[in-house]
């Protein structure tokens, strides 16, 4: 008997089955060798009807390393208790059941060699039972199950499908199947490539390309251009031919092989789930190459889902090219596809579901390359830290509670939602009743169009059983589309009608059908009519058949515009290059007809400003002034110079316009946010377009716990919750997490194991150090106390901090001296391997020794003390103006020849920075190649307190010259440039003292700048003041005898006492 067969038996027999249950517990109470004999038997009876006996390996008592399990079923372990022994609600009770399980499946492992993520054990009573299942370096433990006639028949159905011939639907399988090693994998990919490389100029298949390539620019920011990918390893991985690879080619031939992936595993779950045998291979019947893409186009035009009660999963999606370039090697390969498919046992989708969520995310991000995957961005939120930003959400449910995530990625928080859905109403409501509500209350956009696919099918695989009975048919509702621009712009209008520009054609429709709600009925009568070849008659016939408000609610003007948008389609159907672009529209209005919703939960994308399509970043523009969210003066007042991102304006945006009154905002946001200053600013004042107010409720940092590292990315996490129309009352409880230990913690941790495990809290509080959009400070009440002390309350501050010179071409200014050549010029060596520009390797060039200066780098810089390695070749004078070239030239030829010289080709790469353009040239139009910024008087100033910008804490030192020559430092450094040597001592005295250390930790995010002295109020130095002169002296003791341990201890501390008399006074 096969497992349908098998599962079907289960399910007409479960009550009787349960009521053998029953009998086996009774009077058995505290007699657990009773219980499991008499339950053994009925086991036994169940594997003789359903004609398994003796297929299925039944070992009692198997002695494995540390401990005797009770009983085995192959792979199935139970930890048989006596009847009443588990505990329903007592966890303390059961821990000790839970670990002996534990032991006994990494036993297992040892003694078999099996692998413990592929047994399932359980405790189990007769009453309740616990499942314990490996995941990762964790392990998924489920709560404890009471025994009713329809967990009894799980119970049953997980033993035996552990054990079932087919192979288990699981990440490791999946992996080896269709993961970037596999033969399989590579071939295809190969394959795709090629066809795709090599057929740019077919119509259909540019079109689709194009208008991938322009929605993923959008997602991701990407440019396409492979600097930081190895050429070589791509060609080895894949076995591409050719010197030149096509980066967006093969991007697109690896997602087009993912989405096949999902398209065949979603329609063979979706058929498991609909009870149609294993034997009929899911609907692929075909015997020849004309049959086979038939089956294919049916496929891709979303036919074989329609027919399985799902409208929406494929609209003829972008992924679809290879059907125009249809041949006997895509055949091979799709039927090679279908025959691997077959083999897998899709039982997981209803007895494991929580395995079978992660599945999707898993394979796709074992199909990318480690390096290919980080130069994209590919990388998915935690299930773990999706939970708990759910349920830290989420505080009261309902059944008409509306859940949307506006860029849903893969699906991890619908999916999240989903299963919270079921689990709270799934006992008071009819399958049917549950599946409208999860449908109509649960949706998700984005922009992504391999995202949307992926998603739809998570979504699919929560709903699982949900479907088994689905007899209307339903749209999964999650949209290819814009959220964003979508409500800030819909379309241009032109005299009533949207203008919808795509790869294929500019469109016109009628703005009153997307104000009337009619644009998706017209739309899939659109595709309906096209399908069909009928002509522009015809389709006008059945829209008044159809839809008969519609010709009545138009113009006669509008009405010819729907008309000749259909003939557009038409003619677009006659030259082959239909298919996707009224589905395209359909999804792209979307956002406009979502009501006002309970809760926003996501992730959004962190992209910079500058990361964005110019394009993209001229349609949004206007809006980040429009919700008041930049505002900033001086050289940061243009988007992109404070590191805007573009997570910001989507937060005010989307709650603006899809959030109710009352309703909470939760993601995953860049902890920065929150701290630095430029692009937080206008974050923090948590105000949609200054009018209104937004309250937060709770604040969670995960920088320290790293959830994505595992991953292979570090980035600072944190998760906010916003409620919108209320204020925000500080201090903010801000809640830190950090590792218990070292040790990375894995993505698919579960959120039980990571948070009583893996991960601690500690509970600070936050307010803003300043004006009401002002870096956040996180302390303790009691640091928080001491530091609202040390805050400089006025405008002014006593000092001004500038920074280091900025070069931005380090190997061609950052030298290494050599050895004299006489009294005037030194051999020098650049350093080309501080560049990704190609820069050259010049050696034992002779230049002018008074152009040189010894430099001071952010490494270089130690708390009271520093170490000079490189040279700087800075061709300014001692006022801070750069040298005009003639006067190079004149006075300095050597160095003129160095910037010059063609054979250095220096001045071509000088001309091309970012710096130069934008900057230097802004302030000088005549300013030389070599020009710099970040320079001026100040930078030669005899005295520098100097600090790293990137450092945890400040770690300042008081510079001047070395051996007669001006020290410079470096853009990673700040300075404070002083003419008065005891004050330069005072002011790294201040700045190097543990209170102020522990007050700049508690509001900067990364970067230590300039505004730590307008935060900090540091009293001007006085000659006359006792306590300032005291500072000054144990400062410069300290930068005499820093390396007398015992000596630096005793001045620390004696400094630490001085600063706080000083700034707490």
């Amino acid at each position: 008997m096969i497992y349908s067969e098998i599962r079907s038996y289960i399910h007409s027999h479960k009550k009787e089955l349960f009521e053998k249950l029953v009998k086996t517990r009774m009077g058995n109470e505290y007699k657990e060798e009773n219980f499991r004999t008499n339950y053994a038997f009925v086991l036994k009876e169940l594997f003789q009807s359903v004609g398994v006996e003796g297929k299925i390996r039944v070992e009692n008592e198997f002695t494995v390393f540390e401990g005797r399990i009770d009983s085995l079923y192959g792979n199935f372990l139970i930890e048989y208790k006596y009847p009443t022994r588990i505990s329903g609600s007592n966890k303390d009770v059961n821990k000790k059941f839970i670990e002996q399980v534990q032991r006994q499946i990494n036993g297992f492992e040892i003694k078999t060699g099996i692998p413990s993520n592929r047994m399932m054990g359980v405790v189990f009573d007769g009453y309740y039972v616990i499942y314990i299942r490996k995941q990762g370096e964790g392990w998924d433990i489920s709560m404890p199950q009471e025994m009713t006639v329809d967990s009894h028949e799980i119970f049953l159905m997980r033993l035996l499908s552990v054990n079932c011939d087919g192979k288990a639907l699981i990440t490791e399988n999946l992996v080896r199947d269709f993961g970037s090693s596999s033969e399989q994998s590579v071939c295809a990919i190969s394959m795709l490539y090629n066809k795709l490389a090599n057929n740019t100029e077919y119509n259909k298949v540019r079109l689709l390309f194009e208008q991938w390539k322009m929605l993923y620019r959008e997602v991701c920011g990407y440019s396409f251009e492979a600097k930081d990918i190895k050429v070589k390893n791509l060609k080895k991985q894949y076995e591409l031919e050719g010197n030149e690879i096509h980066y967006a080619h093969l991007i697109f031939a690896i997602q087009t092989y993912f989405s096949l992936l999902i398209k065949i595993l979603s329609l063979n779950i979706l058929t498991y789930l609909k009870g149609s045998p294993f034997t009929e291979k899911y609907g692929f019947h075909a015997e020849s190459l004309k049959e086979l893409k038939n089956d294919f186009i049916e496929l891709e035009e979303g036919g074989r889902f329609r027919r399985l009660g799902i409208s929406n999963f494929l609209e003829g999606d972008l992924f679809s090219w290879y059907l125009y370039l249809w041949d006997e090697d895509i055949s091979i390969f799709l039927q090679t596809l279908i025959e691997t498919f077959s083999a897998y046992d899709y039982s997981i989708i209803i007895l494991e579901k929580d395995i079978a969520r992660d599945l999707l995310k898993n394979l796709y991000y074992e199909l990318l390359p480690s390096e290919l995957r980080k130069n994209l961005g590919e990388f998915y939120t935690p299930d773990w830290l999706a939970e708990f930003l759910v349920e830290d959400a989420v505080t009261s449910i309902n059944k008409d509670s509306v859940f949307l995530d506006p860029t849903c990625g893969s699906g991890t928080f619908l999916v999240i939602l989903i299963k919270k859905l079921i689990n709270l109403f799934g006992d008071d409501c009819t399958s049917e009743e549950l599946l409208k509500i999860i449908v109509n209350h649960v949706r998700g956009y984005d922009l992504n169009p391999l995202a949307v696919i992926c998603a739809r099918a998570n979504y699919l695989i929560a709903l699982g059983g949900l479907l088994s009975d689905l007899e209307t048919p339903i749209e999964i509702p999650v949209y290819l589309c814009d959220a964003m621009l979508t409500v800030l712009e819909g379309y241009e209008e032109n005299e009533g009608c949207y203008i919808i520009p795509t790869k294929a054609e500019v469109f016109m429709i009628p703005k009153k059908l997307v104000d009337i709600k009619n644009i998706n009925n017209v739309l899939d009568l659109v595709n309906d009519c096209i399908r069909r070849g009928v002509g522009k008659n015809i389709f006008e016939k059945q829209i008044k058949i159809n839809l008969p408000m519609i010709s009545g609610q138009l113009s006669e003007r509008e009405y010819q515009i729907l008309l000749n948008f259909y003939g557009k389609m038409e003619e677009l159907n006659r030259r082959n290059l239909d298919g996707v672009w009224a589905n395209v529209i359909k999804n792209a209005f979307a956002p406009v007809f979502q009501e006002k919703v309970d809760y926003i939960i996501g992730n959004p994308p962190w992209i910079d400003w500058q990361n964005l399509p110019e394009n993209y970043r001229d349609s949004i523009k206007k809006y980040w002034y429009d919700y008041r969210v930049f505002d900033h003066k001086g050289q940061k007042a243009r988007l992109g110079s404070a590191h805007d991102d573009i997570s910001v304006l989507m937060t005010y945006v989307i709650m603006d316009h899809f959030l109710k009154d009352g309703g909470s905002l939760a993601f995953v946001i860049n902890q920065n946010l929150l701290q630095a200053s430029g692009g937080g600013d206008g974050f923090r004042k948590f105000m949609i377009k200054e009018k209104i107010p937004v309250g937060v409720k709770s604040v969670n940092d995960f920088v320290e716990a790293e959830p994505f590292r595992s991953l292979g990315v570090s980035n600072k996490t944190a998760t906010i919750v916003l409620k919108k129309n209320e204020k925000t009352q500080y201090p903010v409880i801000y809640k830190k997490w950090y590792r218990c230990g070292t040790k990375t913690i894995d993505a698919n941790e579960t959120k039980e194991a990571v948070f009583s495990e893996k991960i601690k809290e500690k509970v600070l509080y936050a307010s803003p150090i300043k004006e009401y959009h002002s870096p956040w400070l996180i302390a303790s009440l009691k640091d928080k106390e001491i530091f609202e002390k040390m805050v400089n309350w006025d405008r002014d501050s006593a000092y001004r901090a500038r920074k280091g010179v900025d070069t931005s071409a380090n190997a061609i200014f950052w030298v290494k001296e050599r050895k004299k050549v006489n009294s005037k010029l030194v051999f020098i060596n650049n350093s080309p391997e501080r560049s990704r520009k190609g820069i050259k390797q010049i050696c034992d060039f002779p230049i002018e020794k008074d152009i040189l200066y010894p430099l001071l780098r952010g490494k270089d810089v130690k708390r009271w003390r520093y170490d000079l390695q490189y040279s700087i070749v800075l061709p300014y004078t001692c006022d801070g103006k750069v040298i005009a070239k003639e006067e190079l030239l004149s006075g300095y030829p050597n160095a003129f020849d160095y910037f010059f010289e063609e054979r250095h080709s220096f001045s071509a790469i000088l001309r091309e920075r970012a710096t130069y353009q934008k900057l230097i040239l802004k302030q000088d139009k005549d300013a030389p190649e070599y020009a710099l910024y970040d320079i001026g008087k100040y930078t030669f100033s005899p005295y520098k307190v100097i600090w790293k910008a990137l450092h945890k804490g400040v770690c300042a030192v008081t510079v001047s010259k070395d051996a007669g020559r001006m020290i410079i430092p470096d853009h990673n450094l700040l300075m404070i440039p002083l003419e008065d040597e005891t004050e330069a001592y005072y002011l790294s005295g201040v700045l190097n003292a543990d209170i102020v250390s522990r007050f700049v930790n508690a509001y900067v995010a990364w970067f230590i700048s300039g505004h730590i002295l307008e935060r900090i109020k540091i009293p001007k130095y006085s000659k006359d003041n006792k306590i300032h002169k005291e500072i000054a002296d144990l400062s410069k003791k300290a930068h005499m005898e820093i390396d007398d341990e015992k000596m630096m201890g005793e001045i620390e501390i004696e400094l630490d006492e001085k600063v706080e008399t000083l700034l707490l006074k």
